[in-house]
């Protein structure tokens, strides 16, 4: 099951989204899982 971006962003804001050094991580996590193929392909 992946996350959908809404409930990502969710945790993200909760967990200080804005703040560079999340973002970073995030994105590390994200191309690790290759979650933006998947944004991609499901039309986010």
């Amino acid at each position: 099951m992946r996350p959908s971006i809404n409930v990502v962003c969710d945790v993200a804001a909760k967990q200080g989204g804005g703040d560079p050094a999340a973002i970073r991580k995030f994105v590390a996590w994200a191309e690790s899982t290759k979650f933006e193929r998947t944004r991609w392909e499901s039309g986010e």
